[in-house]
């Protein structure tokens, strides 16, 4: 196994070093385990959620997004950005509309520093078409008017269409509603 060099702790002001495998000293181990729970507090996410964004389904199909749209497409002063995508972000949230969730119609691949001021977002953000996983093109409206409607969304068929169709016919319960 290849030698790894030690790294310093994460917590703030700590200059210790970072235990095996961890990114916090032995001092502050207790922060890692508490890092979860404040980013799903933060992005007020329920337990259905957490479960959604932590499936196969939902990292095939990120990951395929990011493939096909590697820049950033969130649009800033006039421009796209030009930083390497690195999140995708749903424009209408799940929570608003659970069945949107894995329409490509309804994500973006944007880098880090957009999806950070993309919380509550008004519909105010831009965005350059999302290239589908087979060469689709959908483009997103300044505001979308209507969350629920489901009309002509596209779905990649790269993760496997049978999973998506899996996927749709889970129940909430199974997605821990």
């Amino acid at each position: 196994m290849p030698y790894q060099l030690p790294k310093s702790c994460n917590a703030g002001g700590c200059r210790s070093t970072a235990v095996a495998g961890s990114t916090y000293c032995e001092q502050h181990k207790d922060f890692q385990k508490n890092e979860r729970a404040v980013y799903d507090k933060f992005r007020n996410r329920t337990s259905q959620e957490r479960q959604f964004y932590n499936s196969s389904l939902w990292k095939n199909l990120s990951a395929a997004v990011r493939q096909h749209n590697v820049v950033c497409q969130a649009i800033e002063n006039g421009a796209q950005c030009n930083s390497f995508s690195e999140v995708v972000h749903h424009l209408i949230s799940p929570r608003e509309n659970w069945e949107l969730r894995i329409e490509e119609s309804n994500l973006v691949a944007i880098c880090k520093h957009h999806h950070n001021h993309s919380m509550g977002d008004s519909g105010d953000f831009q965005y350059v078409p999302t290239i589908g996983c087979q060469g689709q093109v959908h483009a997103h409206d300044v505001a979308i008017s209507d969350p629920s409607s489901t009309e002509n969304l596209g779905r990649c068929t790269a993760v496997g269409s049978s999973a998506i169709d899996r996927a749709l016919a889970m129940d909430d319960d199974d997605f821990g509603k």
